[in-house]
């Protein structure tokens, strides 16, 4: 009798003259199998999906200025960019302007720099150029649609901006007019 023949037989003995244990032996290797390969999975797969997630989030760290001054000085600016070169950093301008007859909260940031900084954000122009960017909520409010040319006034002035995209943050932004920094500063 030959090796093949034999470790058969010897299966099909132990099949019908135990068949719990063998079954039992099956279930877990089966089981030990599947929980290595789930282990497995997560220990190779949770790094990048931790990061992904934390990505998402957008930033978690916000410096802004002490007291009543309304912007960091560009010495401090200069001095951050050299002591942490690898942060990532996006200036926010905040104001409450007028768009036709409402009140409204204006928002100056480097636009062309959101969708890096808030991945989750969704509805924003890979190129805004000088435009601007309304949340959903203003957007509805106003019955605002991308590439009208609207008004905004803000300190005695008024300036037309063609509406360039409007975006879902889920957040305050939502309710917010977006502009380039420079134009609201």
């Amino acid at each position: 009798m030959t090796r093949p023949e034999m470790l058969l037989r010897l299966v099909r003995k132990a099949l019908w003259v135990r068949p719990g244990k063998l079954a039992l032996s099956v279930l877990a290797l089966t089981v030990g199998a599947t929980l290595s390969s789930a282990f497995l999975s997560l220990y190779f797969d949770l790094p990048a999906k931790m990061s992904a997630e934390f990505r998402t989030l957008g930033p978690n760290l916000i410096v802004a200025p002490r007291g009543a001054e309304n912007t960091f000085s560009a010495q401090l600016e200069d001095r951050l960019a050299t002591a942490y070169p690898a942060l990532a950093r996006l200036p926010w301008l905040y104001a409450v302007g007028q768009a036709g007859d409402r009140n409204v909260v204006l928002a100056g940031s480097r636009l062309e720099d959101l969708a890096a900084m808030h991945p989750s954000w969704r509805g924003i122009p890979s190129h805004p150029g000088e435009g601007l960017l309304a949340g959903e909520t203003a957007a509805a409010l106003l019955g605002w649609k991308i590439g009208e040319t609207h008004r905004i006034s803000y300190a005695g002035r008024q300036i037309n901006l063609p509406l360039a995209g409007i975006v879902s943050t889920g957040g305050s932004e939502d309710s917010q007019l977006l502009l380039p920094l420079a134009t609201l500063q």
